[in-house]
C-alpha cells in the first residue's frame, strides 16, 4: 500500500508542513527528536555550540542527506535567523524538494537563499568546502566580508544517513521498501557506509570543537564508540555520547571534531 504521505503529497513535521513525493523518505517522529536535541544543544547558554553569540554571527549547519529538507529547515526555524544551513543529497529530487520546502517555510526566496538555506547535489564522500564555491551562501556578509575557508567551516553537522544494514532490509514492510529509496534507507552490509564517510570528512568541513549529530541504527552507537575511542587521534573525531529515542532504542549519536 502506498504511504499516505505520498498520496497526500505532504506531511507535517514539527510545526510546519513539508511537500513530499516518492522516493524521498517520509519524515518520522524520531527525526523530529533529533532536530529538537540538536537545536537545544545549539541554543543552550553554556556548553552549546555557540554559547556566546551576542554578536549575531551566523551559526553554520550542514545537513547531509537532506531528503525533503526536514532536518535543515527544522533547525533553521528553531535556531532562528542566525542559522545558515547548507543541505546536500545525492538525489536531484531531494535537492529540488528541499529548496521548494525551504522557500515555502522560511520565507521570501531571495532573502531565504541569501541568508538561511541552500541545497546542493553532492554526496557526503565528495563534499568539500570548495563545493560551496557556486553557492549563493557565499554572498553572506559578515563584519569582515571574509569568505576564507576557515570562515566557511561548519559549527554543526547533522545527518539522518542511510543506516539500515543490508540484512535488515528484508524486515521492512512493503510500504517502505516498495516506495522509499533503497539508497536512502540501506547503509551497506553493516549499515555504516555513509556514516564512515561522514566521520572521515568531518575534520575538513567542521570547525575544531564543532559537533556532529546523527540518527543511526541501534547497533551503531556501540560500534562507533569502540571505533572512535580507539582511533580518535588518527581520525580527529571523538565520540561524545548517545541518545535513546522515544521507544527506548539507541538512535542518536553526538560526535566532536578535535
Amino acid at each position: 500500500q502506498e504511504p499516505i504521505q505520498y498520496i497526500l503529497g505532504k506531511w507535517d513535521f514539527l510545526d510546519f508542513t513539508l511537500a513530499i513525493q516518492a522516493p524521498l523518505l517520509c519524515p518520522r517522529p524520531e527525526t523530529e527528536e533529533l532536530v529538537h536535541v540538536v537545536a537545544k544543544n545549539v541554543l543552550k547558554d553554556e556548553g552549546g555550540v555557540v554559547p556566546d553569540n551576542h554578536n549575531n554571527k551566523k551559526i553554520r549547519m550542514l545537513d547531509i542527506g537532506c531528503g525533503t529538507g526536514a532536518i535543515g529547515i527544522g533547525l533553521a526555524t528553531l535556531v532562528g535567523p542566525q542559522a545558515q544551513v547548507v543541505a546536500i543529497d545525492v538525489e536531484p529530487l531531494a535537492v529540488e524538494t528541499s529548496m521548494t520546502n525551504a522557500i515555502a517555510i522560511l520565507g521570501h526566496e531571495e532573502v531565504m537563499i541569501k541568508q538561511q538555506y541552500q541545497a546542493l547535489l553532492c554526496s557526503a564522500k565528495d563534499f568539500t568546502i570548495s563545493s560551496l564555491s557556486s553557492s549563493s551562501l557565499l554572498a553572506q556578509e559578515d563584519d569582515t566580508n571574509d569568505t576564507h575557508t576557515t570562515q566557511l567551516l561548519f559549527d554543526v553537522v547533522v545527518s539522518n544517513p542511510p543506516y539500515i544494514p543490508r540484512s535488515d532490509m528484508d524486515t521492512l514492510t512493503d510500504d517502505v521498501v516498495q516506495y522509499e529509496s533503497d539508497k536512502a534507507l540501506c547503509g551497506g552490509l553493516d549499515g555504516m557506509d555513509v556514516i564512515r564517510d561522514i566521520v572521515h570528512k568531518l575534520p575538513s568541513i567542521c570547525k575544531m570543537g564543532g559537533y556532529c549529530w546523527m540518527e543511526v541504527d541501534p547497533t551503531h552507537p556501540s560500534l562507533l564508540k569502540e571505533w572512535l575511542d580507539r582511533d580518535f587521534t588518527t581520525l580527529g573525531v571523538s565520540y561524545v555520547q548517545g541518545y535513546q529515542d522515544m521507544f527506548g532504542k539507541d538512535r542518536f549519536v553526538q560526535l566532536q571534531v578535535l
